[in-house]
């Protein structure tokens, strides 16, 4: 799996299409890849939006088991590279699967915004922080 930085747009649309969401510049984006020869598949992407200097937001989109390769490159390009001091991620409260994995992560569920993706209570957004100090393990 090989990471890719230099397609925003198309790793953005990628995330998009599979969480039927819409993301509106500026935004910038990570991707990985499959190479089977000279051929590539976009098989996970992370989209960062509402930078403020101190914080970010991500977005994930993920065909397939998620490694931690992709895991590791996310939290040392938000924390190292762009030297943020906590990450921000919404799910939706429906979404089971993620409301597992983000705490397994580090993530600290922190709010509930009601009718955040739809009007059912399974649509409200579940917002989860990361902190710097709580991606330690990920990035030495």
């Amino acid at each position: 799996m090989r990471l890719i930085t230099d397609q925003p747009e198309i790793i953005a649309k990628f995330v998009a299409t599979g969480l039927q969401r819409t993301f509106h510049p500026p935004y910038t984006a990570l991707g990985w890849v499959l190479e089977r020869g000279e051929k590539w598949t976009l098989v996970g992407g992370v989209v960062f939006n509402d930078y403020n200097g101190y914080n970010m937001e991500a977005t994930i989109y993920w065909n397939g088991p998620l490694t931690r390769q992709p895991i590791v490159e996310t939290f040392r390009y938000v924390f190292l590279q762009c030297n943020c001091g906590r990450l921000t991620a919404k799910t939706m409260r429906g979404n089971k699967t993620m409301r597992k994995i983000l705490p397994r992560l580090g993530f600290i569920i922190e709010a509930e915004l009601k009718n955040f993706f739809g009007p059912y209570r399974s649509m409200n957004a579940l917002v989860f922080r990361m902190e710097r100090t709580h991606a330690e393990k990920w990035i030495k």
